[in-house]
């Protein structure tokens, strides 16, 4: 059960089965009238239908933020390890509509909490965090307690996200991910790319290509024991090509490009390799159609890339030009 129909419905039966019926005044909903209700005991809730109260305004996307956030802090006051509102709370960072004050209110309870689904919104709220100190540091406790693979994951997907920003971003990212695995954070990325159950590949590739030495990064990545498809990938395209993907979607092509075709990767990289000798090429995975098909055509498989240009220059002005165009259109070049 779930959402607001859900929790509406579950609050009706438990008034039934508390033999009570929605009064004229209506179950606490702010710290203050909580008090007041306690002082007056005889017109006291039973706690259950104080708490799937306010969680239900909590979740209500119509409320005045203001009014959610007061029901936020009676749930506070009276929430244990109730699996339901946890769940239900975790919604609610989910939700984009969710103001920024409320987002805060929900996650330093859930943080309080121990809640262990927290590791997409633990990660996009860390960077920004500067005023706090103390939050930034219940978020860095709550990664450390929970040092999975899908922690480690969102954390590297963010970092990868930002970029090499300011200094103290950096610096956050490089710490989480030390305390995380108990290893520098160039050394954990190594060994993540390595690891079955890390699901940021590509974002961790960006990470180390944009912060160590290419030379470094490739000699590593050769030393490791492969054992995931990214690394085979890796280390056949630095073997092969002598290049390092700088963005996920480039190591998806190479993946791509090592599981479909296989069979092109010699001859191409024969080519880049004679186009590199001669004319300083460097190797992009976009050009690896055009390496492998110059590399099968023997007219091409043997020029370097200036003599190709050149055959190019000599032999295009010589094609008959076709315009293509509509009734009616101008015919232009």
């Amino acid at each position: 059960m779930s959402g607001r129909f859900g929790l509406a419905c579950l609050l009706a039966l438990v008034l039934a089965a508390t033999g009570c019926a929605l009064p004229a005044v209506p179950p606490p909903a702010s710290p203050q009238e909580y008090r007041d209700m306690q002082a007056k005991w005889r017109m006291s809730y039973p706690h259950r239908t104080i708490l799937l109260y306010n969680l239900q305004r909590v979740l209500d996307v119509d409320l005045n933020p203001r009014a959610r956030i007061d029901s936020m802090k009676v749930l506070a006051e009276l929430s244990g390890q109730d699996d339901l509102v946890l769940e239900e709370l975790g919604k609610v960072l989910a939700d984009g509509r969710t103001p920024q004050n409320l987002r805060d209110e929900v996650l330093t309870f859930l943080l309080r909490k121990d809640y262990p689904e927290l590791a997409p919104y633990v990660v996009k709220v860390l960077p920004p965090v500067r005023g706090s100190e103390r939050m930034r540091s219940a978020l860095l406790e709550w990664l450390v307690r929970h040092p999975t693979a899908a922690a480690l994951s969102e954390v590297v997907k963010a970092w990868a996200d930002v970029g090499p920003s300011s200094p103290t971003t950096e610096s956050d990212f490089r710490l989480v991910v030390e305390r995380l695995t108990g290893r520098s954070w160039y050394d954990a990325l190594l060994e993540a790319l390595n690891a079955p159950g890390f699901t940021a590949r590509g974002s961790a590739i960006e990470v180390l290509c944009q912060r160590a030495v290419a030379a470094t990064l490739k000699r590593d990545l050769m030393n490791l024991p492969a054992r995931t498809e990214a690394v085979i990938v890796l280390q056949a395209f630095v073997r092969r090509f002598d290049a390092v993907p700088a963005k996920a979607q480039e190591l998806l092509s190479m993946a791509h490009i090592h599981r479909m075709r296989s069979g092109l990767l010699a001859s191409a990289a024969e080519l880049s390799v004679n186009w590199r000798r001669f004319d300083g090429y460097r190797f992009n995975i976009r050009d690896f159609y055009l390496l492998s098909r110059l590399a099968a055509d023997p007219r091409y498989s043997s020029m370097t890339r200036a003599e190709l240009v050149s055959d190019l220059t000599r032999t295009l002005p010589r094609r008959r030009h076709v315009r293509w165009h509509t009734l009616g259109e101008k015919d232009e070049d």
